[in-house]
């Protein structure tokens, strides 16, 4: 792990997780992946006086811009991340959000929950299946997905 926490975009997020409260969407770009209500959610919040927060997205500008045409300085794109710069970045980070709408099997599910990161997930079977998410959301519904995000920022010890 030395070369990535050497890595300009991994000393960046270190940056961030200091001052921010982080949440890691680590997904492809698939329409079940739900990718637009959750940036749809986070947007919503940009405008209320909440706790400092990012949104981490494994997406590229290219893929971003196909849904959106402005994007958010709370939403940050790492691009695709190799399995072991995946791990690193569950290091900095406070939850992992999974707004999936299908699964067979969740994988970063079960790596955040072996990894001991709190997660916010679909109220949907497959994910009971996994894990026992800290807080759930209607993964159909922005207005679920940015209530329950508010409410973790809310609930967040460790940026004041």
């Amino acid at each position: 792990y030395k070369d990535i926490e050497n890595n300009f975009k991994f000393r960046n997020l270190k940056n961030l997780y200091s001052t921010n409260i982080v949440y890691f969407y680590p997904a492809y770009f698939y329409p079940h992946k739900n990718h637009f209500k959750l940036i749809k959610a986070f947007e919503a919040l940009d405008k209320l006086k909440i706790k400092p927060f990012k949104l981490l997205l494994t997406l590229s500008n290219k893929e971003f811009k196909k849904i959106f045409k402005i994007k958010s300085s709370n939403v940050v794109l790492l691009n695709k991340l190799s399995h072991p710069e995946i791990f690193n970045t569950y290091r900095y980070i406070d939850y992992l959000i999974y707004p999936s709408l299908l699964e067979s099997y969740g994988l970063p599910l079960l790596e955040a929950k072996l990894s001991g990161i709190d997660i916010i997930a679909s109220d949907l079977s497959y994910v009971y299946d996994i894990c026992k998410p800290k807080f759930v959301f209607d993964p159909n519904d922005i207005n679920s997905i940015s209530n329950i995000i508010k409410y973790s920022t809310l609930t967040n010890k460790r940026i004041n």
